[in-house]
């Protein structure tokens, strides 16, 4: 009986190339919730608008994640409920602007299908690549 050999010398190169289409497709991802977080943020100045940012993919507790979020520090008493009661002196203007209603999260959200349809057709494209190059694992 004949016995198989798998070649193997192309499995860190596929490996490599699944990686980075994930990292693309989270970057990809990202900008998707970014501009629909730009969108929704409370605007007074436009500084929260402009302070929203994707961050570099990196790996967190076994996954790859990306950062997406405002860089103002006063972000939080416009996103989280606890500090949306706790903030002295909120204005009439800054209630007018919409700086008591979450935003982040509900940009997350809506475009939470869009964004898995993006990785997935980035790992999808990378796969079909591996597929067709003739590489074996």
């Amino acid at each position: 009986m004949k016995s198989e050999v798998t070649r193997t010398h192309n499995l860190r190169q596929n490996a490599g190339r699944l990686n980075q289409a994930m990292k693309v497709g989270l970057i990809q991802a990202g900008m998707t919730i970014k501009e629909r977080a730009q969108e929704l943020a409370p605007e007074l100045t436009g500084q929260m608008t402009r302070s929203v940012t994707v961050g570099q993919p990196h790996r967190a507790g076994g996954r790859m994640v990306v950062d997406i979020g405002p860089r103002t520090a006063y972000a939080k008493y416009t996103e989280i409920p606890k500090y949306i009661r706790q903030r002295p002196g909120m204005g009439a203007i800054s209630r007018a602007k919409g700086a008591t209603k979450p935003w982040l999260r509900p940009a997350l959200k809506e475009r939470r299908a869009e964004a898995v349809e993006i990785l997935r057709g980035a790992l999808g494209t990378a796969l079909r690549g591996i597929a067709g190059s003739g590489a074996r694992t």
